[in-house]
């Protein structure tokens, strides 16, 4: 998530597609308070709430550009799961980091 930050930061990603990645990997890791923190961030970027419900279908779904498709795989296929090997230790730290825990 560092990269997809500094991504934003050099104009590389528009930050509501930041927002719809941050929000399918939520879903996938099932953060309900990173779920909510990042659904309103959209919300006042603009997503509509039609968008917000089709993403966790968002294959079946045509309200998703090519861009934003491209970005949700490879978010879905970075994104490591519990039955994925496990994290690097530099992850584990920035996954532990209390900056990141849930409040």
């Amino acid at each position: 998530m560092v990269a997809l930050e500094r991504a934003v930061e050099a104009g590389q990603i528009d930050p509501a597609l930041r927002e719809l990645i941050n929000i399918r990997v939520s879903q996938l890791n099932g953060c309900g308070y990173c779920l909510t923190k990042h659904t309103a961030a959209a919300r006042q970027l603009g997503e509509s709430c039609e968008r917000l419900d089709a993403l966790s279908e968002w294959r079946s779904s045509d309200a998703f550009d090519e861009r934003e498709r491209a970005a949700l795989e490879l978010a879905e296929e970075l994104t490591t799961l519990a039955d994925h090997p496990p994290r690097p230790p530099r992850v584990q730290r920035h996954c532990l980091n209390p900056r990141h825990s849930r409040r």
